[in-house]
């Protein structure tokens, strides 16, 4: 089991709100503050849990890729400050970064890794971007199809609050396949 979370350094949230008056302790994460983490669950402790060997207790989520000793799975990248995407895509496991700075990032699982747990079992794929750094700023869906015998992962991206509105983009990866994404344009 896999799960991404941001966090933030800094406590956010206003201990003096009540149910008696509105509370405004929902504000974004001060920039510099921001901790994006992709976690694992092993249920069974690594064979030591025989008690709930199929429940996530606290003691079984480990951090995945973490750079260094600084609780952030970034990729080494410090403008990935926002993971905003997890997918599993075949026998590949996928991670996505919104990034206003470079573009979005998306990483994968290098062929053959089974059980990620440093940067160095992960491959950028795509490009800063995917191609595209001034209008793929951030991720907005991802789905993992099947067909035939292939997988393939199908990504919505683009740049949000744009004059003019800047169109959504899909894109298509095969698993296994090169390290690019294949842009879907119909029309």
């Amino acid at each position: 089991l896999y799960m991404i979370r941001n966090a933030c350094t800094t406590r956010l949230q206003n201990r003096s709100c009540n149910n008696a008056a509105p509370c405004e302790d929902d504000v974004v994460c001060p920039a510099g503050n921001e901790i994006p983490q992709v976690w694992k669950c092993d249920p069974t402790n690594a064979g030591a849990d025989a008690t709930n060997p199929t429940t996530c207790e606290s003691g079984e989520w480990s951090l995945v890729a973490e750079n260094g000793s600084s609780g952030k799975t970034n990729m080494n990248v410090d403008t990935n400050k926002k993971v905003s995407l997890l997918v599993k895509n075949g026998s590949q496991l996928y991670v996505g970064y919104d990034n206003a700075t470079l573009g979005i990032q998306m990483w994968r699982t290098k062929s053959g890794v089974t059980d990620p747990t440093s940067e160095s079992d992960f491959e950028q794929i795509g490009g800063n971007g995917l191609g595209d750094t001034l209008n793929n700023l951030e991720l907005y869906s991802a789905v993992s199809l099947e067909q035939s015998g292939s997988y393939y992962l199908y990504v919505s991206a683009g740049r949000p609050g744009t004059t003019p509105v800047q169109p959504l983009r899909v894109y298509r990866q095969v698993n296994n396949g090169p390290l690019a994404f294949l842009s879907l344009e119909y029309g």
